[in-house]
């Protein structure tokens, strides 16, 4: 009886664990985070409660040079991620966006 109970705290035990798993982020979603770590990457530290938009006008000032590659892509993060959403292309839009993600260099 003992060993009936145990099982099925165990077995309970892990549904409960497997139910709170994180699911994984949508890849357009994803790709946002990945630019703002582009940037904490290269010295551009994340203050609590900012926006991504706050996060790019501060990028855009740190690194003048930069600021235009960073609006445009920040622009079209911002569309792929806010946007209506197109299924079909998330995929290959995400991967587009981290193509140029990769290729920041502020």
């Amino acid at each position: 009886l003992l060993g009936v109970g145990v099982g099925t705290m165990s077995l309970v035990s892990l549904l409960l664990l497997r139910s709170r798993r994180a699911t994984p982020r949508p890849p357009l979603e994803a790709e946002l985070e990945r630019f703002a770590r582009r940037l904490h990457d290269r010295g551009l530290e994340n203050r609590p409660g900012e926006t991504p938009a706050q996060l790019v006008a501060r990028a855009k000032q740190r690194w003048p040079g930069a600021a235009r590659q960073i609006s445009e892509l920040y622009g079209s993060l911002e569309a792929a991620v806010y946007g209506p959403a197109v299924a079909a292309d998330e995929q290959r839009l995400a991967r587009e966006l981290r193509r140029k993600i990769r290729g920041l260099r502020p």
